[in-house]
């Protein structure tokens, strides 16, 4: 399955996200990788103590001929496998929100991918994009069947259009073509996981959000949609854990079977769950009592109980700063935004050999735990 012939050399874009973070702490686990290479523009929270790990602060909205240089001139080559999961968020309630998500991220990747394919040429072997839940073109429009399987046809709805991790996938495709290196793409759903600063995570922002509830005695509202299962409140809903994704990321990497390389994976924690199973569970950890209420304007309120925070964080003792993790227009919008779930089929993945199942509530659970212990959020 892994071949040992070369050093393996992995470099990792956007390593102080929850994703590229939680994968630069799986592979400094494992021998194998002789050098680990960690790109972003700021560095990572929670860098591991390894000679093999080294931060670079790299600007990536550059041509890919300043990434090839600047990769050449800090001597950031030899690259044996290369893990993009850099990300320029745009918010929801831009009028042209995927435009923007378009512009900014494509280049993002295909600059990186062509100075990297210039600056190693002879030493890459695997290239891995992370993209989502978007492919199925969740974020605007109902998915045309269910379970969500890899084989789907891409959307043609123009609510979801247009798609930058479309984009990215036909770029990534094309060059392949020319090359002998081999590649892989992962979509998890719903990304669980916490990293310091970085709060482009929906479990972060319903820490903050139950802590708000809590310190004020209010009920946790969800914003349930009109039909008889409230929109997504009771319907099939995957989420995924960062570390299970780097688990699964590094293990599509070294693997070498037909039935892994140059496959695109859907990634979660395969256990299906229902938002109300998630936010009742939530309530549960934080002893808050829950609701669901059609349409509910959770957006309005909780900009409201925000300014709240200065007096929780004193009283409390925990950091003041601790709104600059939240995404609250993600947050919101994963909840408020269609009336369909995202329930995803693991069978591809099963039939390679990935075995890895968790309890994503009680994963969760572990994460307001850190939160607590890092001061975020009050340990009451």
């Amino acid at each position: 399955m892994t071949s040992l012939e070369t050093p393996k050399v992995a470099l990792i874009t956007g390593t102080n996200g929850i994703s590229g973070s939680a994968l630069l702490r799986q592979l400094s686990k494992n021998p194998i990788w002789s050098r680990i290479i960690a790109l972003s523009r700021s560095p990572p929270s929670n860098l591991p103590s390894d000679p093999r790990v080294e931060f670079h602060s790299l600007d990536l909205t550059v041509t890919a001929g300043e990434i090839a240089e600047a990769l050449s001139a800090k001597e950031l080559t030899n690259v044996t496998h290369f893990f993009h999961y850099a990300y320029i968020h745009t918010d929801y309630d831009h009028p042209n929100h995927l435009e923007e998500m378009t512009k900014n991220n494509v280049p993002l990747f295909t600059n990186t991918l062509t100075a990297i394919d210039v600056t190693s040429r002879d030493t890459l072997q695997r290239v891995i994009l992370q993209t989502g839940g978007k492919n199925y073109g969740l974020l605007t429009s109902p998915p045309a069947s269910v379970p969500l399987t890899e084989d789907a046809h891409r959307v043609t709805d123009p609510r979801s259009l247009p798609n930058f991790y479309y984009h990215q996938e036909d770029f990534l495709w094309s060059l392949s073509e020319e090359r002998s290196w081999s590649w892989n793409i992962t979509m998890p759903f719903w990304i669980s996981g916490y990293v310091g600063k970085s709060g482009n995570s929906w479990v972060t922002s319903a820490a903050i959000y139950f802590s708000l509830c809590q310190a004020l005695n209010k009920p946790a509202i969800f914003p349930g949609g009109e039909d008889e299962y409230y929109g997504k409140w009771d319907k099939g809903q995957h989420f995924s854990t960062s570390w299970v994704i780097a688990e699964f990321t590094e293990w599509l990497a070294l693997n070498e079977e037909p039935t892994v390389k140059n496959q695109k994976f859907n990634i979660v924690d395969d256990t299906i769950t229902t938002f109300r199973d998630v936010w009742e569970g939530i309530g549960r950890y934080f002893g808050v009592e829950t609701k669901v209420e059609r349409k509910y304007d959770l957006m309005s309120e909780v900009k409201e109980m925000e300014k709240e925070w200065p007096k929780i964080a004193k009283k409390y003792g925990v950091r003041n700063d601790a709104l600059g993790i939240v995404t609250w227009d993600a947050f919101v919008h994963a909840m408020d935004t269609g009336e369909w779930g995202s329930v995803v089929n693991m069978d591809k993945a099963s039939k390679a050999g990935w075995t890895k199942k968790v309890d994503t509530i009680k994963e969760m659970e572990k994460i307001f735990g850190e939160m607590k212990t890092d001061g975020w959020i009050p340990n009451v």
